[in-house]
């Protein structure tokens, strides 16, 4: 039986043993903090693109995924805490270098807005037809490539991180970058296409 008054070491033995319960004494323990520590961490440039919930949820996630496995210990007498603030500190410099990449550096975004107007500034295509019509795309898509590729281009689309596709699906890394690749051609080349 779980306590929220269980020592961390307590709750790595039950969920070695599978108690989904100690999950989430963890998570309600460490997850408040953690979202502090997160969003004190993040730049002005990664709050705008990144929530500190989802990197929240993302770091705890591992941490259970990484006892289970049985590569993580806690101590005795001490907490997870030193572990979970280094993996956040891990999190948040991969986002960081993520994001500030040459393809995707936050100082060359641009809004829709801008995307669909031209130099005087009115807008050339309407904003929401355009959507419509990328979303209809994208749909189309997903449906030809079948559920198991098309699971993996929806998930990128939601946000999810490559290795976080990759662990969640169980599939390597390298297979789900080979499939985003190939569906981001095929997706070019159906917007080309469309001209």
């Amino acid at each position: 039986m779980v306590s929220p008054r269980d020592s961390d070491q307590r709750l790595i033995e039950l969920l070695r043993d599978g108690d989904d319960d100690a999950a989430a004494v963890i998570y309600d323990r460490y997850a408040p903090k953690l979202n502090d520590f997160v969003a004190a961490k993040l730049d002005s440039r990664l709050k705008s693109s990144t929530d500190p919930e989802d990197l929240v949820q993302s770091i705890l996630w591992s941490l259970v995924r990484r006892v289970r496995m049985g590569q993580y210990e806690a101590p005795e007498g001490k907490t997870l805490w030193s572990l979970i603030t280094v993996m956040a500190l891990h999190r948040v410099q991969r986002r960081r270098e993520h994001f500030s990449a040459q393809k995707r550096d936050g100082n060359r975004n641009i809004s829709l807005a801008d995307l669909v107007a031209d130099q005087s500034g009115r807008e050339v295509v309407p904003a929401s037809a355009s959507l419509e019509e990328f979303h209809r795309t994208v749909q189309d898509v997903v449906e030809s490539v079948g559920p198991e590729l098309g699971q993996i281009l929806q998930l990128r689309l939601e946000g999810f991180l490559v290795e976080e596709i990759a662990d969640k699906l169980k599939r390597s890394k390298r297979s789900v970058e080979r499939v985003l690749s190939r569906l981001k051609q095929q997706l070019a080349k159906t917007l080309i296409d469309l001209d």
